[in-house]
């Protein structure tokens, strides 16, 4: 399969559906595809990401992906309660909204920030979890 074919996955878990092209990587111009701490492969099997990109002045100034494992290293210090609320945040904000992508920092569609905007996904695989 390559980069760019629908994953047959999703149509198995109509809760889940593909990562959109405006979360893949604008550096690699692909999906992320390892963990940017622990070089942990992303798209086999069940692990389970964060995907954060930021933009200003209309350019991706900062891309990432990292494994939920690493992420829940970084942030051992966190209350199990905290942690559930940015999962949460995540979560709930990584929603394709008429054909884009909503702006983590404000919720309006991200085309609607002009240059300056947020977004944030959890994925398992090549697929968005919901």
């Amino acid at each position: 399969m390559s980069d760019h074919e629908p994953n047959s996955e999703s149509e198995d878990h109509p809760e889940m559906a593909d990562i959109p092209p405006q979360l893949h990587s604008d550096f690699l111009d692909r999906p992320f595809q390892t963990c940017i701490e622990c070089s942990r492969p992303l798209l086999e099997g069940d692990v389970v990401y964060a995907i954060q990109k930021d933009y200003h002045g209309g350019e991706c100034i900062l891309e990432f992906a990292i494994c939920l494992e690493c992420m829940e290293s970084m942030n051992g210090d966190w209350s199990e309660e905290s942690r559930q609320s940015v999962e949460d945040f995540l979560a709930s904000h990584a929603i394709l909204r008429a054909g884009g992508l909503a702006c983590d920092l404000c919720g309006r569609p991200a085309e609607e920030c002009e240059d300056d905007f947020a977004v944030a996904a959890i994925a398992r695989g090549g697929l968005l979890l919901d």
